[in-house]
């Protein structure tokens, strides 16, 4: 590994305890989410971006927050995306003084702080989006004519609303398949709710995260999560291979072998698909043959490249975080459960019960490690 790391003892058994001790502070807040919770550090440890997707009021917000108390000394800036929001509100611009002529950079917020927020991302339009490209990709971007990056420790979070919610828009795809991972925050157990009650004013609570790492030591992490990926062992890289050709659409031969299985539909009937098409029930939807449903044609686009790449070092951050210096099947598995924004769905598969989880889970059934 690193040598830089092993003198400074960057080791995953030194931060095992201190990870878990840190995760379970954080369930104190966000309630009901440990996977969220898990994943977001393991996007911060990597420095990719994480995005959570749920109802209004389920904690994306209050778990972004508490990363910047996770990390002793983090600067962080929450972002309100809108409608009206312009890039040059992400970023900044270069403006000209009336009276003097001179040009002048006026530099974003998002450019300065180790993690940004962007927070209801949905709402902003599609040439706010497309900033953000460039703060994921290449740690920075372009104000004027100079280069302005990121803190060396920087990460990006963002929340999106569901796409019914009003006022909420489609993401753009090429910031979809930039993230690393995305986590559907689940509403909590009725005890969990009750312990939520008592817990009367959650944001004031973020405050009382204590740090578990320094900015220096995330770096030296990131660069031991590195060098796992360059140590993976070929058979579990070459399942993570399989999983990713698996869902090419572009591939017919290989995507006929993927086994779906529907989920189980509650309901007497599904809603009326469009075009006059017969309605079918639950009960007659579980009994269509497999290749059926490969007709039904619900899936436009499978897992990119880009996400490959990053599922290796984000499952290889996961093993981090159990103490562990190899990542095995187990990691590729809760890294490619964690892709379901990378699946670009027809409309059509909504009206057929079908998510993308539900094709992630099938892929996973349906190829040996």
């Amino acid at each position: 590994m690193d040598i830089t790391a092993t003198k400074m003892n960057i080791t995953p058994a030194t931060y095992h305890k201190r990870l878990i001790d840190g995760q379970l502070m954080m369930s104190t807040i966000i309630y009901g989410n440990p996977n969220a919770i898990r994943l977001a550090i393991a996007c911060m440890l990597i420095g990719r971006a994480f995005m959570t997707t749920c109802d209004p009021g389920l904690g994306k917000t209050a778990l972004a927050l508490a990363l910047q108390k996770f990390l002793r000394g983090a600067r962080a800036h929450v972002l309100e995306c809108t409608a009206q929001m312009k890039p040059s509100d992400v970023i900044g611009q270069v403006i000209r003084d009336p009276d003097t002529g001179e040009r002048k950079t006026d530099l974003g917020k998002a450019l300065q702080v180790e993690i940004l927020l962007a927070d209801e991302l949905s709402r902003a339009t599609e040439d706010t989006q497309a900033v953000f490209l460039p703060l994921i990709d290449n740690h920075g971007a372009m104000v004027g004519d100079k280069f302005y990056p990121l803190p060396p420790t920087n990460f990006v979070c963002a929340t999106r609303n569901y796409e019914t919610d009003p006022g909420s828009r489609r993401l753009i795809g090429p910031l979809l398949s930039r993230m690393a991972a995305e986590c559907e925050m689940l509403r909590p157990s009725k005890e969990e709710m009750k312990l939520l009650g008592r817990n009367t004013d959650v944001h004031r609570n973020i405050f009382n995260v204590e740090g578990c790492l320094d900015l220096e030591e995330v770096l030296l992490i990131r660069n031991y999560i590195t060098n796992m990926v360059k140590t993976m062992p070929d058979p579990v890289q070459s399942y993570l291979c399989d999983l990713i050709i698996a869902t090419d659409t572009r591939s017919p031969e290989v995507f006929q072998t993927i086994d779906f299985k529907l989920p189980e539909l509650k309901g007497k009937a599904l809603r009326k698909l469009r075009f006059g098409q017969k309605r079918l029930t639950a009960d007659q939807l579980k009994e269509l043959p497999v290749t059926n449903i490969r007709q039904l044609d619900v899936m436009a686009r499978g897992v990119s490249m880009r996400s490959y790449i990053w599922q290796l070092h984000l499952a290889c951050a996961l093993a981090f975080m159990d103490g562990r210096d190899q990542a095995d099947f187990g990691d590729i598995e809760q890294a490619w459960c964690a892709q379901t924004h990378q699946l670009l769905m027809r409309p059509v598969a909504r009206s057929y019960g079908i998510e993308p989880m539900h094709i992630l889970t099938a892929v996973l059934d349906s190829v040996d490690y």
